[in-house]
């Protein structure tokens, strides 16, 4: 995001599972106090997508498991990066837009993509491409399994 919006996003930190966005983005406080806009998104709603492709390469008894769950790691991490920016994202520009507006700037058609892109790293991400994934490194175990549907339905 720093390269993105360099002229309001000053880095982030990482505490337990929370990840916090630092901002320039001056907030007035109700006691009259400014203070720095650094929103917080919590990783672990983004990264279920590795148990999930374990336990996928588990129940299909997967040969050379650590080698697959080393790539699925490597391939879900900009997946994972995408659902915490998104969330981040339309935490400043929709949930907190009038405080944000002035600074960011951003349009309509941005904060539309913004929801959508969410809801995409949100709802379908963590579990299609773990899926995919799963499908791309065990296709000899999907042939076996659909082989045998295929001699089972013929032998009915």
């Amino acid at each position: 995001m720093l390269h993105f919006f360099p002229n309001w996003v000053r880095g982030t930190e990482l505490e337990g599972v929370s990840l916090a966005l630092l901002t320039s983005i001056r907030v007035p406080q109700s006691s009259g106090a400014i203070a720095e806009l650094a929103p917080e998104v919590n990783v672990l709603a983004y990264c279920y997508g590795l148990p999930m492709l374990a336990a996928l390469l588990v129940g299909a008894r997967a040969r050379r498991l650590w080698w697959k769950l080393l790539v699925g790691a490597l391939v879900l991490i900009p997946f994972q990066v995408w659902g915490c920016v998104f969330a981040l994202l339309v935490t400043i520009g929709i949930q907190l837009g009038p405080l944000s507006a002035p600074v960011t700037g951003f349009s309509a058609l941005q904060l539309n993509f913004f929801a959508l892109a969410y809801q995409l790293g949100f709802l379908l991400l963590p579990t299609l491409i773990p899926m995919l994934l799963w499908l791309k490194l065990e296709r000899a175990f999907i042939a076996t399994v659909m082989f045998d549907a295929t001699l089972h339905k013929a032998s009915c």
